[in-house]
């Protein structure tokens, strides 16, 4: 970075530069150099002040080079990440058709045993209704009505039912106030 940037003349540089020239010749140049126009001290602060303003530039330079170097490595991060996410989407779209393949089939499978299922609770249904059949026992279904708006009309009938039994409360004609009859099956109201 020195060797590139221009010297500041001094005196001695001035000097050497004109050789071994006396003071007053050399006087005498600078003179000329006045004469046209451009005083030596002006030339020098011209200089400098260009030489500040190339600093200026070259700083400032630097700077955005090292912002746009920055800039790169975050830009390189993010396309790095984007890559790293979108083979992880796929991933995950992979595992999940898997997983709902998997689950398809498990879903088929309960479905088909749910239907075994009641299929052979139907086939039981029928094989015990015909041992019994077979038995000689005799099936009743049985539906008990409510009293008719003309007919006295007394507290339920029924006094209490559960599976299997049900209780009836019978009028007292013949001493007998409750009845109580089995069922395989009762259905409430």
């Amino acid at each position: 970075d020195l060797a590139n940037r221009p010297r500041q003349a001094t005196g001695k540089d001035f000097r050497a530069s004109q050789g071994k020239k006396p003071f007053s010749k050399i006087s005498s140049d600078n003179s000329k150099v006045e004469d046209r126009g451009y005083p030596v001290a002006n030339k020098q602060e011209s200089v400098c002040g260009k030489h500040v303003r190339d600093e200026q530039m070259k700083n400032q330079l630097l700077k955005q080079q090292v912002i746009f170097d920055r800039q790169g490595r975050d830009l390189q991060e993010l396309k790095h990440t984007i890559c790293t996410t979108k083979a992880g989407v796929q991933f995950m779209q992979t595992k999940f058709q898997e997983e709902l393949r998997h689950l398809g089939a498990y879903m088929h499978g309960l479905a088909q045993a749910a239907s075994g299922y009641h299929k052979v609770l139907e086939e039981n249904r029928r094989l015990y209704n015909e041992v019994q059949d077979l038995k000689g026992s005799i099936r009743v279904y049985c539906r008990i009505r409510p009293f008719l708006g003309r007919q006295p009309s007394y507290v339920s009938a029924v006094e209490h039912f559960e599976e299997g039994n049900i209780s009836i409360r019978a009028p007292s004609k013949y001493g007998k106030g409750l009845k109580s009859f089995s069922f395989n099956k009762v259905f409430g109201p």
